[in-house]
C-alpha cells in the first residue's frame, strides 16, 4: 500500500502561495497554471488554505443566488 509519504515524494516539495490581496481571479488562474488544487495565502506568519473546491462552491452558491433574483426592469418600482 502506498503511503502519504510516497505520494508527496512524487508530487514534489514545492509550495505555491499567494499573498491575500490577490484577486481571486489570480489565484485560479495560478493554480491552473500549475495543475494544482489549492494556494496557501501568506500574510505575515499567519497561513491559509485556498483550495479549488472553496472557490467552486462560493461561485455555484453566488450563481443559485444570481439565478433566483431577477431586478425590476426599467420604470418598475419594488413593492417592500
Amino acid at each position: 500500500m502506498t503511503t502519504v509519504r510516497q505520494l508527496l515524494e512524487g508530487k514534489g516539495h514545492e509550495v505555491a502561495s499567494i499573498e491575500p490581496d490577490k484577486s481571486v481571479h489570480d489565484a485560479m488562474q495560478l493554480m491552473a497554471t500549475r495543475n494544482i488544487g489549492a494556494l496557501l495565502v501568506l500574510q505575515g506568519l499567519a497561513a491559509q488554505l485556498f483550495p479549488y473546491r472553496l472557490f467552486l462552491r462560493v461561485s455555484g452558491f453566488l450563481q443559485l443566488l444570481h439565478s433566483q433574483y431577477s431586478p425590476p426592469s426599467s420604470g418598475q418600482v419594488p413593492t417592500i
